[in-house]
């Protein structure tokens, strides 16, 4: 069985070092560019688990994660927060 990944991050290189990093285990993977993206290749997959960095423009880790629960298809699916960012509250929050 496959094992369907959407990547959200706004930083090339760290989708790139995603793309790398599954290639290797055959995972179906989807790749968006910001949280807006994000939820718009939510509507043509169902992704088994979410890997979404925090801070992008348009539509932040927060607001995606947010709106990914509010969602009933997505509601319950595996997600990995993936950033560069140290500070507490914001770890705390994710």
């Amino acid at each position: 069985m496959t094992i369907s990944v959407l990547a959200v991050d706004d930083s090339r290189t760290m989708r790139d070092m995603i793309t790398l990093a599954l290639k290797e285990e055959e995972f179906d993977l989807h790749l968006a560019e910001d949280g807006v993206h994000g939820l718009e290749v939510l509507e043509q997959t169902a992704p088994d688990v979410i890997i979404t960095d925090m801070t992008m423009p348009r539509l932040d880790g927060f607001g995606f994660i947010d709106a990914i629960c509010d969602r009933a298809a997505s509601r319950h699916t595996p997600i990995l927060v993936l950033t560069t960012e140290s500070a507490d509250e914001l770890k705390t929050r994710a």
